[in-house]
């Protein structure tokens, strides 16, 4: 019966550190998902950013998403709508 007790005990401690660990690596994740927003384009999201707007300096493409942007003829930056005078592509 006492055993019984104490396994009752442990868990009940453990069920607040597991949901801990559990919302910190929902955190982790979140934080990891930033930083790719930071680097990957704002369209595919799966390859780096490497055209640099002009000019707002906005660096929100990789170069197949701006290739297909500026055949499209909008024309603005996606980020804050300035027009786009020039680009230049970077190797970060």
């Amino acid at each position: 019966m006492a055993q019984r007790a104490h396994v009752r005990q442990v868990e009940a401690q453990a069920e607040p550190v597991a949901m801990e660990e559990e919302s910190g690596a929902i955190g982790a994740q979140e934080s990891v998902d930033g930083l790719l927003d930071e680097v990957n384009c704002a369209i595919c999201k799966d390859q780096r950013k490497k055209v640099l707007l002009f000019p707002c300096r906005h660096i929100p493409f990789c170069e197949p998403c701006y290739d297909d942007f500026s055949r499209r003829g909008n024309g603005k930056c996606p980020l804050c709508r300035t027009a786009i005078m020039s680009h230049m592509p970077i190797n970060p």
